[in-house]
């Protein structure tokens, strides 16, 4: 017996891609690297999406990650947010958090990244980094934008 035995998954946390499909889609599309997951991502296909991300910015590319057509993507109105699997995208003015999951953004983490509340979150279609910026095409069709910090890569939040 494993200890996945005794505790599974929650059912949104369970990978659900068979072992020889890739996790996440990434193509060249109008001079830009768009990056789309395929199936709901669990914590290696999250490391997938961010290895995926860093090597598009770091050859100098206009990265988008799609999330309108995440096949598994559940928005969580309403849920408080355990950090854990979280892609966090430094800029000049703090360190913006993604959550590829449920498709939401957090553009500031007070006091911690451990639990933030619902209002914390934006739900998002779309983020686009470059070697400059960061900006979200909300899912209300707004778009925001920060500066990117150069020295540092995004990275998955443990």
């Amino acid at each position: 017996m494993t200890l996945l035995d005794t505790h599974p998954l929650p059912a949104r946390d369970r990978p659900t891609r068979r072992p020889s499909e890739p996790p996440i889609e990434v193509r060249a599309v109008g001079g830009r690297i768009v990056i789309r997951p395929r199936v709901a991502l669990d914590h290696d296909g999250l490391d997938a999406l961010t290895d995926a991300v860093r090597a598009a910015i770091t050859a100098g590319a206009t990265t988008v990650v799609d999330l309108e057509r995440h096949p598994d993507a559940t928005p969580a109105d309403g849920e408080l947010a355990h950090c854990d699997g979280v892609v966090a995208l430094p800029t000049v003015v703090g360190t913006w958090l993604l959550d590829v999951r449920t498709r939401r953004v957090c553009r500031s983490a007070p006091g911690g990244m451990r639990f933030l509340p619902p209002a914390a979150w934006t739900l998002v279609r779309s983020v686009t980094i470059t070697n400059r910026s960061i900006s979200v095409a909300t899912a209300t069709g707004e778009h925001i934008a920060a500066a990117r910090r150069p020295d540092e890569l995004p990275r998955l939040v443990a």
